[in-house]
Order: C-alpha cells, then sequence, then structure tokens
C-alpha cells in the first residue's frame, strides 16, 4: 500500500492490479487520472450508467471486460472500510 498526500503523482504500468481509497473521513478526495492510449474513459462511462446501491460484480466485470480491464477483487469500501 502507498499513500498519497495532497498534490502526489504516481506512476501505475500498465497491467499492475491497483486501487483507490480515500481514508479521510471528512476531506473529499480529488483525482486527476490520465491514461495513455485513450479509452478508459468508457468504463468511467459506464458505471456512471449503473444504478445507485451495491456494487453488482458483474455488471462491474461486464464494463471493465469492454474496456479491456479485469476487476480483481471486491471494492475498498466493502473490504477495508474505514
Amino acid at each position: 500500500m502507498f499513500d498519497a498526500p495532497t498534490r502526489s503523482f504516481m506512476f501505475i504500468p500498465r497491467g499492475t492490479s491497483h486501487c483507490f481509497q480515500n481514508v479521510s473521513a471528512t476531506t473529499p478526495a480529488t483525482l486527476l487520472v490520465m491514461f495513455t492510449p485513450a479509452g478508459m474513459e468508457r468504463f468511467f462511462e459506464g458505471v456512471a450508467q449503473l444504478p445507485p446501491g451495491p456494487a453488482d460484480p458483474d455488471a462491474w466485470g461486464a464494463i471493465a471486460h469492454s474496456t479491456w480491464m479485469k476487476i480483481v477483487g471486491r471494492p475498498l469500501a466493502e473490504t477495508d472500510p474505514l
């Protein structure tokens, strides 16, 4: 696990399993994520279309698969709640 304090830069090579979690109970986090080549925006567009509520692993998996990505675990909010 790596902490990324304010104004941090993290490079995650393609194919590396990774996740994000805001560990502050009082301050919202802001992320600027860049992908090259482009295409991952389709993942976030698909996730934005999901109904509110608990994560549906099959729906998330299908969206990930459509963008050449594989989800390898449950959301941190479920497995490592703050």
